[in-house]
């Protein structure tokens, strides 16, 4: 399978990709794309294998001149969401975990039949996505389902 080339486009997507706090809709915005294309999620952009190596090529020089890899980044990130006792700690790092993948917040999450004794932790992160400013949908028939919509 052949590779086809980068557009100037998708070059310009990929410098403005690795730069800091960028995440892929504000990498499509930079390089040009229209808000139609930014708002379908960029139609699987990342999963470009051209795309993909170019992120890695330029990432490369950043992680030698800095001494710090996205995998030892990541790494340290999880260490926090296995071993910290705040939640908000943990959801900052998976949060950022999701940025540094390129992946974007779901539109919406629904968690179905739950446990009765998994109900409290539930209701729990309910309380701390609301505090995020996640809008939480708790249908009345079904309080086993939880629907998170991904636009704070």
């Amino acid at each position: 399978m052949t590779i086809k080339p980068l557009t100037d486009k998708q070059h310009r997507f990929c410098e403005e990709f690795i730069k800091p706090g960028m995440d892929q809709a504000k990498a499509l915005r930079a390089a040009g794309y229209t808000e139609k294309y930014v708002n379908t999620g960029g139609n699987g952009i990342l999963k470009n294998p051209a795309i993909k190596a170019k992120i890695e090529e330029l990432r490369k020089p950043l992680e030698k001149k800095y001494g710090v890899s996205r995998s030892k980044q990541i790494e340290r990130l999880e260490s926090i969401i296995e071993d910290s006792e705040l939640d908000k700690d943990r959801l900052k790092a998976i949060e950022i975990v999701n940025k540094m993948l390129g992946l974007n917040e779901p539109e919406q999450v629904a968690i179905m039949h739950v446990r009765d004794d998994l109900q409290n932790t539930l209701k729990k992160a309910q309380r701390i996505l609301e505090e995020y400013g996640y809008t939480v949908i708790s249908p009345k028939d079904d309080q086993s389902c939880l629907k998170i919509k991904g636009d704070r």
